[in-house]
C-alpha cells in the first residue's frame, strides 16, 4: 500500500544497484526481495560499466567479470526488469558515463574502447594520456579509474549511441547518467598556458578552491584560479553538449524515458574540480540524484537546501559508506520528506543487503535529536584579499573587461558555497565589498593576461632535486608494509625530481634535507628516498631545447619569475 501511495503521490524512494550485484542469476530475487520489504519504488540499476555491458549490446564487450562467472546466456538486465515490472517497481539503465576501465590489468576483449580508440582517453596538463598511467599513478591521483574526453565530439556520439541501443532495445523508465564530470582540475585543460600555470609545485592545493578560500589566496594564485575558472568554462560546455545532444536523442525514441544523473553535493567540488555544474542542466535532464553521502545530518540539511533551491525536482542520495548509521540515513530520510523534497535513493544494496540493520531502517521514528550535531561556529579571524592588485593595474585592465565579466566570475565564487551569504559575513564585508573586490581583480587579471600570459621563445627551467628512493606497495596489512620501509638498506632507484604540482613525491622531496631519509606515504605505498643532490636548472633555455615533459613546469616558473619581477620587485 504505501509504495502505491509513493507511485501516485511522487515521492521516489531509490536504490542504487551496482553491477556486481546482478552478476549472479540467484541475485535477481535477492534484490527485489529487498527492495520489496524497504518499499523501494526505483531501481537504478548499472548496466554500463569499465566499457562494458550488462546488457545486451552490440556495440561495447559484455563485462568480462560476466564471461567468466555467469552461464552463457543469462541476461541480467532483462531478468531484473522482469521482475520489478511484475511489482510495479521503476528500473533505470545506469551508465557510467566517461569512465571506462578502473582495474590495474587490461581489459580482455579487443573489441573494447581502451585498444579500439585509445586517442579518446583524456590527457593531463603535462599532455600525458591516462591511458599510459601505471596502477601507483592512478591511486595516488585519486582517480577512479581511465576517462574518455568529453570534449571529443567523438567520445560524445560513441556514448549517445549506447543510449540509444539500451532505450531501442528495453522498456525502462529512464537512464541514469554517472561518472558524467572530469576527473580533476588537471585534466581536459587544453590551453597551454593554463596547464603552465597549473602546473608549478605550490599549485598542488589549486585542487579545489571555495568561496572562503579564495580570498585567502596570494593574488598570483587568484589570478591563476581566475584563469582556471575561463578555461573550465569549455570544461563545462562540453559535459552540457553532451547531455544536450543526448537528452534530445533518447526523448525522440522514447518521450517517457526519464533522464537523471548522480552528482555531487558540494557545489565547489562539483562546478570547480570536475566541472559539473548540474544546477545549469535544468531543462536538459528530469533530475539530478544528490550524491549527499555524509554521517552528519546537519550537513545532510545543508547539501538538501541547496539542491532543492537550485534544481526543485533533485532526489537526495544517501550513502551506506560506514556501518552503524541506519539512525542518519533515517533521519535524513525523514527531513527529505517533511521538507516536501521529491524523494531519497541508498547507495546501494550492497551495503544495505550485507551491513544495514534494515529493522531499524524500516522504521521512522528512529530518528537523532537535530541538537546533538550543532557546533559552534569559531570567527574566522585570517586576513582577507590581503595581496591586491596594484592600483595602476586595476586601472588599466578596466579597458579590458568585457561587459558583465566581473560579475560572472563573483557569481562563480559565489556557487562554491552551500551558502554564500553567510560565507560573506564571516569575511566580515557586505556582499557589495566583496563584488568591488572581484571587481577590481579580474581587472588586476585581465591587465596581467596581456601583459605576461604568453610563452616567449626563451623559457626558465628550475632547479630541481636528484633522488635514491625505493617504494613498496601497500597491502591488506598496512603495519606490515610500514615496518618493512623501516627496515630497508638500500635505495636502488635513482630519479630526478622537478618543482611541479602533479608529481606527489614533489612536495616532500623539496621540502627535504640533502641526505636526510624520509618516509612519505601515499595512497598507492610508501616512499623511502634520500636527496642526494641539488641541481641546477639551465636557467633560460630556447623553448625548442626543453624536453616536452618539462614545457608545462618550465612555463610556470617563467610567468612566476616575470609576475614576481613586476609584483614584487624581485629581480
Amino acid at each position: 500500500m504505501l509504495l502505491f501511495l509513493a507511485l501516485l503521490f511522487g515521492f521516489q524512494k531509490g536504490l542504487w544497484v551496482r553491477a556486481l550485484s546482478i552478476a549472479s542469476p540467484d541475485s535477481i530475487l535477492r534484490i527485489i526481495s529487498l527492495a520489496e520489504r524497504m518499499e523501494i519504488t526505483d531501481l537504478y540499476v548499472q548496466v554500463v560499466i569499465g566499457g562494458s555491458s550488462y546488457y545486451k549490446s552490440d556495440i561495447i564487450p559484455k563485462s568480462q567479470y560476466l564471461v567468466k562467472n555467469a552461464p552463457a546466456d543469462y541476461a541480467p538486465f532483462d531478468s531484473i526488469i522482469k521482475y520489478a515490472k511484475q511489482r510495479d517497481i521503476r528500473v533505470y539503465a545506469w551508465i557510467n558515463t566517461f569512465l571506462i576501465w578502473s582495474l590495474d590489468s587490461f581489459p580482455d576483449s579487443t573489441r573494447h574502447i581502451y585498444y579500439t580508440h585509445p586517442e579518446w582517453i583524456l590527457k593531463d596538463i603535462k599532455g600525458r594520456s591516462m591511458i599510459d598511467y601505471t596502477p601507483e599513478e592512478k591511486k595516488d591521483f585519486g582517480l577512479e579509474g581511465t576517462f574518455l574526453d568529453p570534449q571529443n565530439p567523438e567520445v560524445r556520439d560513441f556514448l549517445k549511441k549506447i543510449c540509444e541501443e539500451i532505450v531501442s532495445k528495453y522498456k525502462i523508465d529512464g537512464i541514469h547518467f554517472d561518472f558524467i564530470r572530469f576527473p580533476g582540475v588537471f585534466w581536459g585543460i587544453e590551453d597551454s598556458l593554463i596547464s603552465g600555470l597549473l602546473s608549478g609545485l605550490n599549485n598542488r592545493d589549486m585542487r579545489w578552491l571555495t568561496l572562503l578560500r579564495y580570498p585567502k589566496l596570494e593574488f598570483f594564485n587568484r589570478w591563476i584560479a581566475y584563469n582556471f575558472f575561463l578555461e573550465n568554462k569549455k570544461r563545462q560546455k562540453a559535459l552540457y553538449s553532451f547531455l544536450e545532444q543526448v537528452c534530445y536523442s533518447i526523448k525522440n525514441i522514447d518521450r517517457d524515458c526519464a533522464i537523471s544523473c548522480a552528482v555531487f553535493s558540494n557545489p565547489s567540488r562539483a562546478s570547480y574540480q570536475y566541472a559539473q555544474n548540474w544546477w545549469e542542466w535544468m531543462g536538459l535532464i528530469d533530475y539530478p540524484v544528490v550524491m549527499s553521502y555524509t554521517t552528519d545530518p546537519k550537513l545532510f540539511k545543508d547539501f538538501f537546501n541547496f539542491s532543492l533551491y537550485h534544481f526543485p525536482s533533485a532526489i537526495m542520495g544517501i550513502g551506506f559508506l560506514w556501518k552503524g548509521m541506519e539512525l542518519q540515513a533515517n533521519t535524513e530520510f525523514s527531513y527529505v520528506r517533511q521538507a516536501k523534497g521529491k524523494g531519497i535513493s541508498y547507495f546501494d544494496f550492497a551495503a544495505l543487503d550485507t551491513m544495514a540493520d534494515l529493522n531499524i531502517l524500516m522504521d521512522s521514528t528512529m530518528i537523532l535529536n537535530d541538537t546533538i550535531f550543532e557546533v559552534a561556529q569559531n570567527q574566522d579571524t585570517n586576513s582577507f584579499f590581503k595581496e591586491q592588485a596594484k592600483q595602476e593595474w586595476i586601472e588599466k585592465g578596466k579597458e579590458y573587461i568585457k561587459f558583465g565579466a566581473d560579475l560572472e566570475f563573483a557569481q562563480f565564487l559565489l556557487s562554491l558555497s552551500l551558502n554564500p551569504e553567510l560565507d560573506i559575513s564571516k569575511m566580515k564585508m557586505e556582499r557589495e565589498e566583496f563584488l568591488e573586490k572581484i571587481s577590481s581583480d579580474v581587472a588586476g587579471f585581465e591587465y596581467l593576461n596581456r601583459l605576461i600570459l604568453n610563452i616567449p621563445d626563451k623559457l626558465y627551467e628550475p632547479d630541481y632535486r636528484v633522488i635514491e628512493y625505493a617504494f613498496l606497495k601497500w597491502n591488506k596489512d598496512s603495519t606490515i608494509v610500514r615496518e618493512s620501509a623501516k627496515k630497508i638498506k638500500k635505495l636502488n632507484s635513482r630519479k630526478e625530481v622537478y618543482p611541479e604540482s602533479m608529481d606527489p613525491l614533489s612536495k616532500p622531496v623539496f621540502e627535504a634535507v640533502i641526505g636526510e631519509r624520509k618516509f612519505i606515504e601515499t595512497r598507492s605505498g610508501i616512499y623511502i628516498f634520500k636527496v642526494k643532490g641539488i641541481k641546477k636548472g639551465r636557467g633560460w633555455v630556447k623553448k625548442s631545447r626543453i624536453k616536452p615533459e618539462l614545457l608545462p613546469v618550465c612555463i610556470y616558473h617563467t610567468i612566476k619569475k616575470r609576475f614576481d619581477e613586476i609584483y614584487y620587485d624581485k629581480k
